[in-house]
Order: structure tokens, then C-alpha cells, then sequence
């Protein structure tokens, strides 16, 4: 089987010392991965290893807790170097989050809204983070919703706003959350959704599946995501991986 993960911070100090061997080929191979930036020196972080290795792909954004720790003269500056980067496939992770309470959400917004702005400019697609913001986030987004295009990462919203973003233009990404005990909201989304609007992501080094708690999460794990929602789905996991990356190579324009 082959898999693509679509959301896995290789530059994090637990990946990176080890990374020509987490990204040796495995029995399941991952033959892609997209690897989001949080602020500037992680967006220049991704940059360097899309270019060392062939199955990497980089997506530059300011996470919304760090928005405050960037000028608009960066941002331009890693705008004008993203726009000449062929490996560049998305913006992101940018988005909304109310949880922390510590980043001023007028800020927050205004961010957001110079990446969807940028995304529109340079026609990539957007990897979005939202954590309790729904109601803001899909204000804004309706905004833009005849030319914008993106990946919902890391999901934990309800059926209905996933219905609601698919309509918008987006991808549904599940990461290895599902596969917890205490899961079940998830679980329902993903039973309702069609498998052509899911994607699988490992967030590594983050949410590390419950098979392998206690490890740190590696790109490698992406199929015990995919046997979850083929679990729920009442399918093969080789449907998953199949239809999976289809969709992923789709938004993300890598065919090969």
C-alpha cells in the first residue's frame, strides 16, 4: 500500500535528528508528505528539507498563536520566496485559535486573512487549524468561497460545519485522534463523510495513534489512521490508502 501524509512537522527536534531514517522506505510506504511550517524560521525549515528530500513537500504559514511574533515585512519577504518555489504546494498552518486565550483574536483574524488573501494571489490551498473558533472561521471563509480551496487539518468539529467546509471547497483531514478510546464524536464525522472528501495526516510528532502511545508519532503510523477509518467505513484499508491519495495528490497538485 501506498500513503500520503498530508500534515507532519518533520523540522520538530524529536523528528529531525533522525530524519534520513524515519523517511526510509517502509513496508507501508508514505510516498508523500507535506510538512507545515508554524512562524518564519519553521517556514524556512520546511523550505530546506522539500528541497533535501524527493517525497517532501513544504507549506509556509504563521500559526495563529505565533502571529504576533511576525512583521508584515517577513511576510512579504516569505511570500516573494514562496511564489518561485515549485515544492511550495499550500499556506499554511494558518487559522483561528480561541482556546489558548492568549493571542488577541482581531489579530488573529487579520493573519487569517492575509493568508487566504495570498492563496487566492498564488492559487495554492490553505491548511487551516481551528480550535474553537468555528463560528469566525466559517464567516470568514464564506468570503472567499468562489475562489478559495484548502485542507481542514487535525479535525474535531462537528458533522454539520465538515459539510459545511466541503461545500466551501475542503478536504477533511483526520489524524491519529480517531484512533482514541474517547473518540466517538470523530469517528461519527468520518462515518458520515464521503471518503472522497477525507484525508489521513499523522500531525507528527503530535497525536500519536493509541497502538503506539508512549512512542513519538512518525509518518509511518499514517496506517493506523487508515485502518481506523476503514473501520468505520466498513471498507478495505487498501480503499483508504487508494482513495486517500488520490485526494491529496488532488489538492495539492502532485501528480506523479
Amino acid at each position: 500500500m501506498h500513503f500520503f501524509d498530508t500534515h507532519a512537522h518533520l523540522y520538530d527536534a524529536r523528528l529531525i535528528a533522525d530524519i534520513d531514517s524515519i523517511l526510509q522506505p517502509a513496508d507501508n510506504q508514505v510516498d508523500f508528505i507535506v510538512c507545515p511550517s508554524e512562524n518564519l524560521e519553521t517556514a524556512f525549515q520546511t523550505i530546506l528539507l522539500a528541497n533535501r528530500y524527493r517525497e517532501v513537500y513544504a507549506a509556509c504559514g504563521i500559526h495563529p498563536l505565533m502571529v504576533e511574533h511576525i512583521t508584515l515585512e517577513e511576510w512579504n519577504e516569505l511570500l516573494n520566496k514562496v511564489k518561485n518555489l515549485p515544492k511550495v504546494v499550500a499556506l499554511g498552518e494558518t487559522g483561528l485559535d480561541y482556546h489558548e486565550k492568549t493571542v488577541d483574536k482581531e489579530l488573529q483574524k487579520k493573519w487569517f486573512i492575509r493568508h487566504i488573501e495570498a492563496a487566492i494571489e498564488f492559487n495554492l490551498p490553505l491548511i487551516i487549524h481551528n480550535r474553537k473558533a468555528h463560528g469566525d472561521l466559517l464567516e470568514i471563509l464564506k468570503r472567499y468561497k468562489k475562489s478559495l480551496r484548502g485542507i481542514m487539518h487535525g479535525y474535531s468539529g462537528s458533522v454539520e460545519l465538515a459539510k459545511e467546509l466541503i461545500k466551501l471547497g475542503f478536504y477533511i483531514s483526520f489524524s491519529g485522534s480517531i484512533t482514541f478510546t474517547n473518540s466517538r464524536r470523530i469517528r461519527e464525522v468520518v462515518r458520515q463523510l464521503p471518503l472522497e472528501k477525507i484525508l489521513l495526516e499523522t500531525d507528527s510528532p503530535f497525536q500519536t495513534p493509541m497502538s503506539r502511545r508512549g512512542e513519538v508519532n512518525t509518518p509511518r503510523n499514517i496506517v493506523y489512521i487508515a485502518e481506523t477509518v476503514a473501520q468505520i467505513k466498513n471498507t478495505s484499508v487498501e480503499q483508504v490508502a487508494k482513495i486517500t491519495y488520490q485526494n491529496a495528490q488532488c489538492i495539492y497538485n502532485i501528480i506523479m
